[in-house]
């Protein structure tokens, strides 16, 4: 009777978790350029940032469905950035932007890089470009 009840809490769980994440609030930023994250790149517009789970988080259009998933690693303490912003970090060289940080309720997430974004800041200073999120249903 316990392995039964045991088994039973384990496909509830299993069959609650996609609703339980629906549930959670989303942070919304309206990106008003095409930029890149890893090798996608994405096109202009209002992109919904979600946890999907540690070191990742989903990145989506809502209109487009456009979606990438991010990468990162933990940052410590921001310089720059104020501990109460949602931002997302770019870095722009040329007319080109690279998603490199995301910032959500003072925990900041380093994005990781492909090697041509590496050979990119090798080769020129970026300027950094600071996109806000805000919370969304």
């Amino acid at each position: 009777m316990k392995r039964a009840t045991l088994y039973l809490t384990v496909i509830l769980a299993f069959a609650l978790c996609p609703i339980l994440s629906q549930a959670q609030a989303m942070l919304r930023a309206n990106i008003p350029f095409d930029f890149t994250i890893g090798t996608a790149t994405m096109s202009s517009g209002v992109y919904d940032l979600s946890s999907a789970g540690n070191h990742t988080q989903l990145l989506r259009n809502p209109d487009t469905k456009s979606a990438a998933f991010v990468q990162s690693i933990s940052l410590g303490n921001p310089n720059t950035i104020d501990l109460r912003k949602n931002v997302l970090v770019f870095h722009r060289y040329g007319s080109e932007y690279v998603l490199t940080e995301i910032w959500a309720s003072g925990v900041g997430h380093q994005v990781l890089q492909p090697k041509r974004t590496s050979k990119l800041a090798k080769s020129e200073t970026p300027e950094k470009v600071i996109v806000a999120m805000a919370f969304s249903k």
